[in-house]
């Protein structure tokens, strides 16, 4: 029997580049998982190395991306 995926909550703050490239992650709603997961991280955006692809987006500021943790 396969152990299930390792989940880890981590909290974590991005500030916008003062380029026009936002934040530097793109989004993607889950397809067999309702939620809200990243996309695609661009290499040298202020995302770059606090998210990865397929990373789940659990709250913005105070707003939940969920229905309940």
């Amino acid at each position: 029997m396969a152990s299930p995926p390792h989940e880890e909550l981590v909290q974590t703050t991005l500030q916008r580049s003062n380029r026009d490239d936002g934040f530097g992650f793109s989004l993607s709603n889950g397809v067999y998982d309702s939620g809200v997961y990243v996309g695609a991280v661009k290499e040298k955006g202020p995302a770059a190395d606090k998210l990865q692809p397929y990373d789940r987006i659990l709250k913005v500021t105070l707003t939940l991306t969920v229905a309940a943790l």
